[in-house]
């Protein structure tokens, strides 16, 4: 039977909302240990850390100003609160590094939180990453005019791409040493909103970004930072199309790939954010060769998720799959997305096949972007762990891997 998977509730305060950090960060330990995570039992959102033997929990963070939400900002209206997707785990020490208003923190359990750095003013903070030394934290930023007040990220956050270049407003790679908080690089992407960072594994001169919300998405979504240029790694070429839309880029684990997904038009017209895919796909862009393989999932497989890279040919998502008994134009979730699973994709991306092993139903709302499954691996790829408010809170969920398991090959 498909994805008759158990799963097993890894967060232990049914009362409370508890979710994983950001999943371009491991909220679990090298060792598999400890468990790194988002709860709201203090009033605010805070990042606890739990021992997954003892059960035992520490309060890393000390938050009392609520949730970091990008606006206008300026010296008489200070940002407040912590940004939920800064928080940055260091896998192997356990220390965490996250923007809390307009400055940056570090902390470990037993220690105080300790201020590193204050950060520009007059700018609105993204999501963060940490090289994998532990070294360098990246935090991305964006002059603060780019927004207005009556933006929100699924609502208006398609005028903010217009309004940075039609005025010419900057994003920042801000890179700090992790130990003395010095700035050691700040470098200006003109004319364009950078959302995500992330250190190429292995090398933290090298930076992989995005452009958010592009209007040319297909091929302005993709970029790197090579410590002397910015290239754009998705261009016009064959089944490549400036109006395709894609997302989510990550790294694969030895940083020699990069993984991504999104969908080609409709009689080539524009792609809307979440809107006119045709058909929809994941992508790898292997460095060392240049190649693109873009291998598209079956027509209706369409709904928005996410993947995330184990060992090399093994995704995680938490969409697209679509099990034959799913009724098609779900409306029981926002946008119409009916992604109810937590899938497996065993990819051989030569033949560019794809073994499909459902694992599980996720069941969660998402009704925001904290209800997202954000679907992560832990090291050895023995589990999959997962946000979900299947139980009317937000909770951490894991499921095994089990590449046994009943697939469907596409």
């Amino acid at each position: 039977m498909l994805g008759n998977v158990p799963i097993e509730r890894v967060s232990c305060h049914p009362e409370y909302n508890e979710q994983l950090l950001y999943f371009t960060t491991s909220s679990l330990s090298d060792d598999e240990e400890r468990l790194v995570f988002l709860s709201d039992r203090t009033g605010d959102l805070n990042i606890f850390q739990r021992d997954l033997k003892t059960n035992e929990e520490v309060q890393l963070s000390d938050n009392r100003e609520g949730v970091l939400t990008p606006s206008r900002c300026s010296e008489l209206r200070p940002l407040r609160g912590i940004n939920l997707g800064s928080v940055a785990h260091h896998t192997r020490t356990g220390t965490v590094y996250y923007v809390q208003g307009s400055a940056l923190y570090t902390a470990t359990a037993g220690v105080a939180p300790r201020k590193l750095a204050d950060l520009q003013r007059n700018e609105v903070f993204g999501c963060t990453h940490l090289s994998d030394d532990g070294k360098y934290f990246c935090v991305c930023s964006t002059d603060s005019m780019a927004w207005d007040d009556g933006d929100s990220f699924l609502g208006n956050a398609v005028s903010i791409d217009a309004r940075v270049r039609a005025e010419k407003l900057n994003s920042y790679l801000n890179v700090y040493d992790t130990q003395t908080g010095e700035l050691v690089l700040r470098e200006a992407v003109p004319c364009a909103w950078v959302t995500h960072v992330q250190f190429r594994p292995g090398n933290p001169k090298v930076i992989l970004y995005n452009h958010e919300q592009a209007a040319d998405c297909g091929i302005r979504r993709l970029w790197l930072w090579d410590g002397k240029e910015h290239i754009r790694l998705r261009t016009e070429g064959p089944g490549r199309s400036r109006h395709d839309w894609v997302c989510h880029e990550m790294w694969e684990r030895d940083g020699n790939a990069i993984i991504y997904h999104g969908g080609t038009a409709d009689n080539g017209r524009k792609i809307a954010y979440l809107g006119g895919v045709e058909i929809a796909f994941v992508g790898r862009l292997d460095l060392r060769t240049h190649e693109y393989v873009e291998i598209p999932f079956p027509k209706g497989w369409k709904d928005y998720g996410h993947f995330v890279s184990g060992e090399t040919g093994l995704l995680a998502s938490d969409a697209y799959y679509l099990d034959p008994t799913t009724p098609t134009g779900d409306t029981s979730t926002p946008y119409g997305w009916s992604g109810k699973w937590i899938s497996l994709l065993d990819i051989d991306w030569k033949t560019r096949h794809i073994r499909w092993i459902p694992l599980t139903l996720h069941g969660t709302s998402w009704k925001s972007q904290d209800e997202h499954p954000h679907p992560i691996f832990d090291r050895s790829c023995r589990h999959v762990y997962f946000n979900s408010d299947r139980e009317g809170k937000r909770a951490i969920y894991r499921v095994k891997v089990d590449l046994n398991a009943p697939s469907v090959t596409t």
